[in-house]
């Protein structure tokens, strides 16, 4: 802005809600000119901004989209997962969140929730009853396996957790694309996670257990348009409770938003020239 330089914003995540970084209460000279959406409810979210004449573009997801349809084909063979061991065994994917760690990097709004920093101990009851129906795919979150150091009590943790629970894995879930361990899940199970999105995207539905979402909680709005059509289950870390989900969860409908979209280049490259 200060040296008169069009800047467009191209949102590194979807599901935005409500308006992040504080950009609502933020002066316009603070603000990009221009901002690309990948999502229908970050674009209505963002669409606020239109007040200070700042455009706001919606484009289908650049890599969510290669998982749709013939695009498939053309993926690298090293982004498919090895198929397990008992390939009856249902698939649910467990996504980590950062902020849990008491030890480590503990957001106040998270405080004291959780013990090991990753999730629920009544989680590995659940993978504990369910070693013969349901094979466990644990995703570190990219802020923690970028950062191996700081997090390396966390990763001690998962390997030693996957020694005592031959029904679980992280390091192939966690190192493949994520909608590449999706296409294989019937269920995904977090604290609080956008992944409940992509998940939606590619049919596969989500329960979430952190207490801030539930009614009261400081994010008790998130992800509500998800529980709205029945993608996400909002509840408290009970055992029978989660077995009973992970048990009936199947794969359904995807919500495929505006992936399998194309919008006409020259719309994109004239929003970027400001001629749109």
């Amino acid at each position: 802005r200060v040296l008169q330089v069009y800047h467009v914003e191209l949102l590194h995540g979807i599901g935005y809600t409500p308006m992040p970084w504080g950009w609502d209460k933020k002066n316009k000279e603070q603000l990009p000119q221009g901002i690309l959406s990948l999502d229908d409810v970050s674009t209505k979210t963002f669409k606020e901004l239109e007040k200070y004449k700042i455009k706001v573009l919606q484009i289908p997801h650049p890599f969510l989209r290669r998982f749709i349809g013939n695009e498939r084909s053309k993926l690298p063979i090293d982004w498919q997962l090895q198929s397990i061991v008992n390939s009856n065994r249902k698939e649910i994917l467990v996504s980590f969140s950062w902020g849990y760690a008491p030890d480590i990097d503990e957001l106040d709004c998270f405080k004291g929730i959780l013990k090991n920093g990753l999730f629920f101990e009544e989680l590995e009851d659940v993978v504990k009853q369910t070693a013969d129906s349901v094979y466990w795919r644990f995703r570190f979150h990219p802020l923690q396996y970028r950062q191996k150091r700081k997090y390396a009590r966390l990763f001690t943790f998962m390997d030693n957790f996957v020694t005592k629970h031959p029904n679980s894995e992280w390091v192939e879930s966690t190192f493949k694309p994520l909608p590449s361990v999706l296409a294989g899940c019937s269920g995904h199970i977090t604290m609080t996670s956008m992944v409940c999105y992509e998940a939606a995207y590619f049919g596969v539905k989500s329960l979430a257990l952190c207490p801030s979402l539930q009614a009261g909680g400081i994010y008790e709005n998130f992800l509500m348009d998800l529980v709205d059509i029945g993608y996400v289950k909002k509840c408290n870390p009970n055992i029978n409770e989660i077995i009973s989900w992970v048990t009936v969860t199947q794969k359904t409908r995807p919500l495929l938003n505006n992936i399998d979209e194309r919008i006409p280049e020259n719309n994109l490259v004239s929003f970027l020239l400001r001629e749109y």
